[in-house]
């Protein structure tokens, strides 16, 4: 009977090979991969076992750059208030931010944000978007 083996498990038997002698090169090139990465599995698994030897998220889990929950609901209510206060234009020609608001300007992937809150800033009328040509 033919069944395939999870990553858990062929890694698993990777580490098996190394306990019994087999060199870590040797193991590397048989699953195709690096020797640092046959390295890690064995860390991993005298650390934490059979599940550290799982497939892992690539997810970064801190963002120091992104703005708190917080302060994006209050971008959001003020743009909802005063649509005329978005973008650049809105800060030099519009009224002024709320005193004390730091949020004079919005990233790009606070822009995004925006635009899936419904308030972002419209394009200009008259304005082609940026990277376009103004037709002649």
């Amino acid at each position: 009977m033919l069944w395939e083996l999870s990553v858990a498990e062929q890694r698993y038997r990777a580490v098996l090979e190394v306990g019994i002698g087999v060199p870590v090169t040797e193991v590397a090139e048989r699953y195709g991969v690096s020797r640092q990465s046959v390295h890690t599995w064995l860390v991993r698994y005298r650390q934490e076992g059979i599940t550290g030897l799982e497939d892992r998220s690539h997810q970064v889990h801190h963002h120091p750059w992104r703005i708190p929950a917080e302060a994006e609901e209050l971008i959001c209510e003020l743009r909802r208030g005063h649509p005329q206060w978005a973008g650049q234009a809105g800060i030099r020609g519009g009224p002024p931010w709320p005193p004390g608001n730091p949020f004079q300007r919005v990233s790009h992937s606070g822009s995004e944000r925006l635009d899936r809150a419904g308030v972002a800033a419209p394009q200009a009328q008259g304005l082609p978007a940026l990277g376009t040509r103004h037709p002649d």
